[in-house]
């Protein structure tokens, strides 16, 4: 039986905690059903954290935060995201100098048939 076939009930945001709002399912007629869906509250669940910023952070994050017009929270938050999505990957730096000893090494890769390199 899905959830939507009881009269209603209380929806759960994905991070566990509880939120309000819940869904019916409901006959519009001629045999096809509908599910109306709602939710009110927040639309994003926050926390108040503290952290110890040197003065060139603070100032860094201050000005970035005028030049986007964006409350501080919200450049904190894009600029944690933008650096968890770039966890694990190469660095530019580090991506050309890959690229350049890929390069070197091309070139040595024999272009005779592998039986013939194998007899050497």
């Amino acid at each position: 039986m899905a959830p939507w076939d009881g009269p209603l009930f209380r929806a759960q945001s994905l991070d566990g905690i509880d939120g309000g709002g819940g869904a019916r399912r409901e006959d519009v007629g001629g045999g096809t059903d509908q599910i109306r869906v709602w939710w009110y509250g927040s639309s994003m669940a926050t926390r108040k954290v503290t952290f110890t910023l040197d003065v060139e952070t603070v100032a860094r994050l201050r000005r970035a935060s005028e030049r986007l017009s964006k409350p501080q929270s919200a450049v904190v938050r894009e600029a944690i995201r933008d650096y968890s999505d770039r966890i694990g990957r190469l660095s530019e730096a580090e991506r050309l100098a890959l690229l350049e000893r890929f390069d070197e090494l091309v070139p040595r890769i024999p272009r005779r048939p592998l039986r013939e390199v194998e007899k050497e």
